[in-house]
């Protein structure tokens, strides 16, 4: 017999909360694309350096992940 839990009071307040966060992030993405174009900037630089800035970001987290799940590998 499985039993249901009731979501706590963080799950239901950070689901809504990172939909809103998901949302800001890409107004502000837009925001960002509208003024450096309006001020001259090619579409492909744009996208260049905004694939740099998510690589230089997510690669630390990635290296993290990935030492975690070798590790675990390892030991079993």
């Amino acid at each position: 017999m499985t039993t249901k839990t009731k979501p706590g009071m963080a799950e239901r307040l950070l689901l809504p909360l990172s939909m809103v966060l998901v949302q800001l992030f890409t107004i502000g993405a837009l925001l960002l694309a509208k003024l450096s174009f309006n001020s001259g900037m090619a579409p492909f630089v744009l996208l260049a350096y905004r694939n740099l800035i998510g690589t230089v970001t997510m690669l630390p987290f990635a290296f993290w992940f990935e030492r975690l799940r070798s590790i675990n590998f390892v030991r079993g």
